[in-house]
């Protein structure tokens, strides 16, 4: 049996798509910025001091 990656993955996507809530990808949203804003502040600290 082949299958393709579409039917593969398709299973772990459905699956995703059970714990991947609009509030869940807001939560992560915040804190991917957050944590590129720290590590942006300490590079232009290091850069402009």
């Amino acid at each position: 049996m082949n299958l393709s990656l579409q039917e593969e993955l398709q299973p772990f996507a459905e699956e995703l798509q059970r714990y991947i809530t609009p509030v869940f990808l807001e939560e992560l949203a915040i804190l991917i910025i957050q944590s590129h804003h720290i590590s942006l502040a300490g590079f232009f600290e290091s850069v402009y001091s």
